[in-house]
């Protein structure tokens, strides 16, 4: 299935920061991590639920392409911090 692509690149990312986080943690948002990566794991879930409750497919690049959009977006919004620190944590996944 495709979405696993995306939640398995997920689970990565937040391991990344908490080896100890299982699924049930990250879909609670309970784990140690920063507000970057908080905000990447939401939007990851906002993404997902969009595009499966439309009927379209998950697809990790697509993902990626629009969260890195997205991220420059809020980086020229007055969050560059955030933005930067969570570009910076997805390019090292």
């Amino acid at each position: 299935m495709l979405i696993e692509e995306v939640g398995s690149w997920v689970i990565k990312l937040v391991r990344s920061s908490d080896l100890s986080a299982e699924v049930s943690d990250i879909l609670c948002l309970n784990f140690t991590g920063t507000k970057n990566l908080i905000w990447v794991v939401v939007y990851a879930l906002k993404y997902n639920w969009e595009r499966r409750s439309s009927g379209k497919h998950v697809r990790l690049n697509d993902f990626l392409s629009t969260l890195t959009s997205s991220l420059q977006t809020l980086s020229t919004a007055g969050h560059g911090t955030i933005a930067e620190e969570a570009l910076s944590a997805i390019r090292s996944i």
